[in-house]
């Protein structure tokens, strides 16, 4: 049963990212390339927590800002390594940005993120480190998004694996785990833009949020930011 309750949230959160209207852009100088053995330095976020509680039920006690934190740190940059042709990827905490500025950045037809970012021709200073690419994430939101009343359509497979068919659709939908930022890549070489755009990556949970939503949510984050970028390496049959 559990097997098939986690199977179901994967078909979910594959149906919700096919649905929705793209959000993360790839400048054009670097659509086609391939960029192999560079290393990623992934600026360290704020987070805005709503649902602290699930928080330490689901990922230990504590301090709900530091047990995530601790939690996102471990979890994303291993998912980042797994999933990208970087060669070393690390989180940095201190960065000088008195060459930086606020960007507007459009995404979709009717949105414009704001985000702090180097000027053009800019390196990212940071201490003791030099890292080709570097990631900024901001904006932070993490929250639990109540489902609604009625009978949300769940595609069941069959016993057998061969085929399957839908069970419900009369209105509704499951809750999520809900993460929400805006993030840019950073060439530190070129001294530009790579990529950039905004996330919003519900992760569903049928019965109750365990530990292996917020695993599910750290995955689909770093799969988002990757994906059609020069750095994507995943597994086959996965995106």
């Amino acid at each position: 049963m559990k097997r098939v309750i986690y199977l179901l949230s994967g078909i979910l959160v594959l149906v919700l990212s096919a649905c929705a209207v793209p959000t993360t852009y790839l400048m054009p100088m670097y659509k086609g390339r391939i960029i192999e053995s560079k290393s990623l330095a992934i600026v360290h976020p704020d987070f805005f927590i709503e649902n602290t509680k699930d928080v330490t039920d689901d990922l230990g006690e504590g301090d709900p800002k530091q047990v995530y934190d601790d939690f996102f740190t471990f979890n994303f940059k291993g998912r980042m390594s797994q999933l990208s042709t970087f060669s070393d990827v690390n989180f940095i905490y201190d960065v000088d940005t008195k060459e930086f500025k606020e960007r507007s950045l459009t995404v979709g037809k009717e949105e414009t993120i704001y985000i702090d970012l180097p000027k053009d021709g800019r390196v990212v200073k940071i201490d003791s480190l030099y890292a080709d690419f570097v990631l900024f994430i901001q904006d932070y939101h993490i929250s639990r998004v109540d489902g609604t009343s009625g009978s949300p359509g769940v595609y069941v497979p069959a016993a057998n694996g061969m085929g399957g068919s839908w069970v419900g659709g009369g209105g509704g939908s499951f809750p999520d785990l809900r993460h929400t930022f805006i993030y840019a890549i950073w060439d530190n070489n070129e001294k530009q833009i790579v990529s950039y755009g905004k996330i919003i990556s519900p992760t569903i949970f049928i019965f109750a949020m365990t530990r292996e939503t917020w695993d599910s949510s750290i995955t689909d984050i770093a799969k988002k930011i990757l994906v059609k970028t020069p750095f994507e390496n995943f597994p086959v049959n996965t995106y």
